[in-house]
């Protein structure tokens, strides 16, 4: 992507710090994909073994139209929580797929997803060039569900698309729809002013 310097892709709010995917990540990587619990809603198939996680790490390298981004807590020695991703960029149409995936099971059921989806969302729309993200969750993530659909208020989309994967439910979620959101939010809670402060610096 020309349109991106990777040496800026670093990024820090008041809770987390997102930094590109590196060959030290691999191992952590495999670790979590192979977990059955994280997982379960994953609709790519995890690596066979480390082999295949290395190939898949060589392959990214070379892609693109995709970033991976690993999450690191600002607490806790900054901590690796899990990775945001977005695939599928469309510098043209400023769009692109978008997921995040909490690896370390400490942090599950904990409201991370509350939290970083929102901040995510807010790095692609304001540095990444992207207007329209689409997300596809697993009809059986209902805690995802929940923060897409009732917390930021995207709905679902029906019928053929492009972006769309079997047993999933597809979700588009626009930067005018994140503005609403993000100036409904800060008013009902100040804290998230920091969650959706976001820093860049290049490293």
């Amino acid at each position: 992507m020309d349109f991106l310097n990777p040496s800026r892709l670093y990024f820090s709010n008041s809770i987390v710090i997102l930094r590109p995917i590196n060959e030290d990540d691999i191992q952590t990587l495999f670790n979590w994909r192979t977990d059955p619990i994280i997982n379960k809603y994953l609709t790519s198939p995890a690596p066979k073994n480390m082999q295949d996680q290395r190939q898949w790490f060589w392959k990214y390298q070379h892609d693109t139209d995709s970033l991976f981004f690993m999450i690191r807590s600002r607490a806790l020695d900054n901590i690796k929580i899990g990775y945001c991703l977005f695939s599928k960029i469309d510098g043209s149409k400023g769009c692109a797929e978008f997921g995040i995936v909490i690896g370390n099971k400490d942090y599950l059921h904990q409201g991370f997803g509350h939290k970083l989806m929102p901040t995510c969302m807010k790095i692609a729309y304001q540095y990444l060039g992207i207007h329209t993200l689409y997300s596809n969750v697993h009809s059986q993530n209902l805690a995802c569900l929940t923060v897409v659909q009732n917390f930021i208020g995207s709905e679902p989309i029906i019928g053929p698309h492009p972006y769309r994967k079997d047993n999933e439910v597809l979700l588009r979620l626009d930067l005018s729809d994140f503005e609403a959101f993000e100036e409904k939010i800060l008013l009902k809670n100040e804290k998230w002013r920091n969650i959706l402060f976001i820093e860049q610096a290049e490293m």
